[in-house]
């Protein structure tokens, strides 16, 4: 069963894999359509998020795992660089729930 969470995130945003030498260091966050909630979590268009719950996204495989148990938690600690400089973000899984609540 997918969870809400990870469907409302996969909906809000998109990841792609960033390598440096060749090397994955991360992934690269980018908006969906409705911008309000991928910056409700406190991202930014390429922002390289590289880890997640102290977890690095520096191989692929693993780094899907990562993403698929988000959809259980509602804190979530990730460190991203942004403008060269790391930055640790608590995001608040509960704000994908957002974009449902938009329409009236």
């Amino acid at each position: 069963v997918v969870s809400q969470n990870l469907t409302k995130l996969t909906e809000v945003s998109r990841f792609t894999p960033y390598t440096v030498d060749g090397k994955p260091v991360g992934f690269r966050g980018y908006p969906g359509r409705d911008k309000r909630p991928f910056a409700a979590l406190g991202l930014r268009p390429q922002d390289l998020i590289k880890d997640i719950k102290g977890q690095a996204l520096t191989d692929p495989t693993q780094a899907m795992q990562i993403f698929e148990t988000l959809g259980d938690q509602t804190q979530v600690t990730v460190t991203i660089e942004r403008n060269g400089q790391d930055q640790t973000l608590n995001q608040n899984m509960d704000q994908l729930n957002l974009s449902g609540e938009q329409t009236k």
